[in-house]
């Protein structure tokens, strides 16, 4: 039995391969929490400008993990429904690659769905330029949660 078990873990680590050299990967996910801070201005309208950051920890179903930080610009309604988001994050890996996203977000502040891009990168990342990916957020206090699903670009 465990002679059987170590045979199948091979197998099965032996086919994962590194993003750049998969010709067949169409999807990718990608998992990221850490903590979010805000400088604002409010409007006399009760609506608010954002000066948004957020610092955390990823790790993607190729086995890659990292740091990554991002800052934007976000636009809200007095009941913080976003008017506008753009924020840009910076993602380093385990290798020293780096990629680039521009994440986009028209629901609630506190928790909703967006697209984001991937805009540039280093290394493995650059074969993944222009993927477009579909995200979900959400808050606890200052804490965030993301899932992402992406498409990769041929």
């Amino acid at each position: 039995m465990k002679y059987l078990f170590f045979v199948m873990l091979f197998i099965v680590s032996a086919s994962v391969k590194p993003i750049a050299n998969d010709n067949n990967i169409k999807e990718w996910t990608h998992k990221y929490s850490g903590f979010a801070s805000n400088e604002s201005f409010k409007l006399e309208d009760s609506s608010k400008i954002l000066h948004y950051k957020n610092k955390g920890t990823w790790e993607d179903t190729m086995g890659n993990f990292g740091t990554q930080s991002c800052l934007g610009l976000v636009l809200l309604k007095k009941n913080n429904n976003i008017i506008s988001m753009e924020v840009y994050c910076e993602a380093l890996d385990q290798d020293n690659d780096k990629f680039y996203s521009k994440f986009t977000r028209d629901s609630t502040y506190d928790a909703g769905v967006g697209e984001y891009v991937l805009i540039d990168g280093s290394g493995k990342w650059r074969s993944m330029i222009n993927s477009k990916c579909k995200y979900a957020i959400k808050y606890k206090e200052k804490a965030l949660f993301v899932n992402s699903k992406c498409r990769v670009a041929s």
